[in-house]
């Protein structure tokens, strides 16, 4: 997975859109791909976040709640359509 742009240049191509210069020209100068600095300046005009989205997979919080683990506690129930008593 690539690295986000950094948001001081985040920051520099939506002042250069800003002062009047298209999005696609922002993009030639500051060596990004055009869809970036059309997207940038979209979400500038949008009054939306200009700063990275979180990339990848959240975090496990649980660690021993893993589906390995899940599994192999499962393996003990000896009816598993029977769940704390109730009967599906």
């Amino acid at each position: 997975m690539g690295k986000p742009y950094s948001l001081d240049l985040r920051e520099r191509i939506v002042r250069y859109v800003r002062q009047g210069h298209s999005a696609r020209a922002a993009a030639t100068v500051f060596g990004v791909a055009p869809s970036t600095a059309v997207r940038l300046a979209a979400a500038d005009r949008d009054n939306a976040q200009i700063a990275p989205k979180r990339q990848g997979r959240g975090w496990i919080q649980n660690s021993s709640a893993t589906p390995w683990s899940l599994a192999k506690a499962s393996k003990g129930v000896r009816n598993p359509r029977h769940f704390r008593g109730v009967v599906l």
